[in-house]
């Protein structure tokens, strides 16, 4: 019996599929950076967790030690640190788990806290806003 090679689809979803990935996880970063405001700033009511309002099932966490983690559907996709002064934050992160690879990424950018939003805006101009989880 002969083993038959089968390729489906194409390579150009899958390169899309990491991109995308790649850019969720960096808007993800972004708002995490945002969200620490103990790692260098005065402001605790950024530290907490904070859930993505544009990618369903992303939530980032912020701990009053400048840690952050960001999940997706509760599996951790990446670390990092975050450092806050005023309304800027500045962060870096290592993400794993897209599709197998890893990469860190460093972002700076502002942020601001309305009640239960955090907006960030990351140097650039995207903008990405989180509610905070109860």
């Amino acid at each position: 019996m002969k083993n038959k090679q089968r390729n489906v689809g194409s390579f150009a979803p899958a390169k899309l599929q990491v991109i995308i990935a790649i850019a969720m996880i960096t808007a993800i970063i972004g708002f995490s950076f945002a969200a620490c405001g103990e790692g260098g700033g005065s402001n605790s009511s950024i530290v907490g967790t904070w859930v993505n309002d544009t990618f369903t099932g992303y939530e980032v966490t912020i701990y009053s030690n400048g840690t952050l983690e960001v999940k997706s559907s509760g599996v951790v996709q990446g670390t990092g640190t975050i450092n806050t002064s005023d309304n800027t934050y500045s962060m870096t992160m290592t993400t794993s788990n897209i599709f197998g690879g890893v990469a860190t990424v460093s972002e700076t950018g502002t942020y601001s806290i309305s009640g239960k939003k955090l907006t960030m805006t990351k140097d650039g101009g995207t903008t990405t806003t989180f509610t905070k989880k109860k």
